[in-house]
């Protein structure tokens, strides 16, 4: 318990400050604790409580330039998902966590901050929100597609959190039909309890940070951090098939 706690402050913290690598860290480490519609509903409110609180304190600078063309392909993809109704093993899922941040490197040329195309921000919330749902995260494919836009880094950060606040609301809803509340026992609920505690002081820390760092310091941590995540989830969903 203390391991997860100190796990969740820390990735919060991080999150706060690059506005990426805290959710798919933290969904790397929940399955350990938890089974996987155990385990995504777990990380969806401690991601929705994160990203919500972060949007909430940088709600001055959200864009919501594209907020509805990102929700109308978010839409599609979960209902594609819930009437297929699949479950994903923890193998699947370490290995999707692996996959996602290549997959967002594939984004890259096409960021529809950049390019202003309406099916490509369709695409996006598609894609974002079915590796979420079916792997836990999809940070980094917004965030690629973002760090690729003319935004600053305190706009990346709000926007990307208003975003993923959004997905985590569709994967709760949608997990929580492969689980009951009264599955989770009373000392599970004061852990996440404890843990929501964890995220909210590890994003005001991130955000204290976040307002200190410089510019091509922000970008270049976060690009390489998206190709060191992609080598261990890959090799930890190997593990577990």
């Amino acid at each position: 318990m203390p391991f997860l706690v100190i796990s969740v402050f820390f990735t919060s913290a991080f999150s706060g400050t690059f506005g990426m690598g805290g959710g798919l860290i933290l969904m790397g480490i929940l399955p350990i604790f938890y089974s996987i519609p155990q385990a995504m509903i777990a990380h969806g409110i401690i991601q929705l409580c994160s990203n919500g609180y972060r949007a909430y304190l940088l709600r001055s600078f959200i864009s919501t330039r594209y907020i509805g063309i990102f929700l109308l392909g978010s839409l599609i993809s979960a209902v594609f998902i819930w009437l297929l109704n699949p479950v994903p093993s923890k193998a699947q899922v370490y290995i999707l966590l692996g996959i996602i941040p290549l997959l967002s490197m594939k984004v890259n040329s096409t960021s529809i901050f950049k390019k202003h195309q309406l099916a490509e921000g369709v695409v996006m919330g598609f894609i974002s929100t079915s590796c979420n749902i079916l792997g836990g995260a999809s940070g980094p494919i917004i965030d690629t597609s973002l760090y690729q836009s003319s935004l600053k880094r305190r706009e990346i950060v709000a926007t990307k959190s208003l975003f993923s606040s959004l997905i985590h609301i569709m994967k709760i809803v949608y997990y929580a039909k492969f689980t009951t509340f009264d599955q989770f026992e009373i000392s599970e609920i004061s852990e996440i309890l404890m843990v929501l505690v964890a995220v909210i002081t590890g994003t005001k820390l991130g955000s204290y940070i976040l307002n200190r760092i410089k510019e091509d310091q922000f970008r270049l941590i976060g690009v390489n951090l998206v190709r060191l995540m992609a080598l261990i989830f890959v090799a930890r969903g190997v593990f577990y098939w």
